[in-house]
């Protein structure tokens, strides 16, 4: 409490009688707006990054033009050139929080200014740097086979704690049924991966999935929906919560057994063609199948693989793309048919569960 006195020349006086009482400190940080960005609820969780381990902030800059951008973004790394990594936190959350979001923007993840800085000049008009949508939400696509490479992940086991938990809980979900490890595969060198085995990429596939959607979510990325390909829908039904992780181990090792016998029984290849055009063209080739719709301009398709390189010479005598998947299955045509019956046997205990939005738990542990 205090008294002050104004003078008429303009002399001011304050004395001060007794201090404010003491307020009592949060227990916690209160939790974000439910409106705040996903950069915001990212950077405001960066000082529980274990001590040591500088955390990855994101640093936004955004502007009302693309010339107007490729100037901030310019003052933005000289301002990051001269700033010490002591207040590199500092500025971030400004960039994120405190600042007015124009339609233009560029943004980069780094763990000091100076990697920030060369992020940001090294960006290109097709990297980071777009217009800011006016509406949206966030989506995660799970994808299927074809999709893994060996090595996918392994970084990410010392780099992210998140992702390395969760791995390891889903490697504990799968090892009943696999009788192999999956996380000490992804940690393994990457010539014992052994991917072309479908019944080890595709549980290895599983496990970086759902990694990969917890280091996400301890970032704030909360998708509205989730949607997979092939074997990528058993991670989005995990993470639609249609799926326990117990359940989803279940599946993919189910799945991934019973077509294992399939392999030799043909190959699958990317055809740069609309679909009904790719139907056509598979009309002259009998035995092959139109095994995915990728776009409006590309497709997968699959059969015998004589027959496929045949197609393939065709198309590109045309100038049409195709390319031979390294895959020695013909998934998603009647090769497929055996697999029905095994499958469906070992999944008759499954019960999934009514799909609701995705939310991030308190923790991986809780999930």
């Amino acid at each position: 409490m205090g008294v002050s006195s104004a003078g008429f020349g303009g002399a001011n006086a304050h004395v001060i009688v007794t201090s404010a009482p003491p307020q009592p400190r949060p227990a916690a940080p209160p939790r974000p707006r439910p409106e705040a960005t996903i950069a915001e609820r990212a950077v405001r969780a960066a000082p529980d990054a274990e001590a040591g381990t500088p955390p990855a902030l994101p640093v936004i800059v955004s502007a009302g033009s693309p010339e107007a951008l490729n100037d901030a973004v310019q003052r933005m790394a000289d301002r990051l050139a001269d700033t010490p990594p002591r207040d590199f936190y500092d500025l971030a959350y400004t960039s994120c929080v405190r600042r007015g979001k124009h339609p233009y923007r560029a943004a980069v993840t780094a763990r000091d200014p100076a990697e920030a800085a060369e992020r940001l000049l090294a960006a290109s008009g097709d990297g980071p740097r777009a217009r800011a949508a006016d509406r949206g939400r966030v989506g995660l696509v799970y994808c299927g086979n074809g999709s893994q490479w060996a090595g996918m992940g392994a970084d990410l086991l010392t780099a992210d704690a998140g992702f390395a938990e969760t791995v390891e809980r889903a490697d504990a979900a799968l090892l009943p049924h696999l009788g192999w490890s999956v996380a000490e595969r992804l940690a393994a060198p990457p010539g014992a991966w052994r991917l072309e085995a479908t019944e080890v990429a595709q549980p290895l596939l599983f496990a970086v999935q759902v990694g990969l959607t917890a280091m996400l979510r301890a970032r704030g990325i909360v998708p509205a929906g989730a949607v997979g390909h092939s074997v990528g829908e058993t991670a989005a039904a995990w993470a639609a919560g249609a799926l326990t992780l117990e359940d989803a181990a279940l599946v993919v090792a189910a799945r991934s057994r019973a077509q294992a016998p399939t392999a030799g029984n043909g190959r699958m290849a990317a055809v740069g063609l609309a679909p009904d055009d790719a139907a056509q063209a598979l009309a002259a080739h009998d035995g092959l199948h139109l095994a995915a719709v990728n776009s409006d301009h590309d497709v997968t398709v699959t059969g015998p693989e004589e027959r496929l390189r045949a197609l393939g010479r065709e198309l590109a005598a045309a100038n049409v793309f195709f390319r031979m998947l390294d895959l020695d299955h013909a998934f998603h045509s009647p090769a497929m048919d055996p697999v029905r019956a095994p499958l469906t046997s070992a999944l008759t205990a499954l019960r999934p569960r009514r799909p609701r939005r995705p939310s991030p738990p308190p923790s991986p542990a809780s999930w």
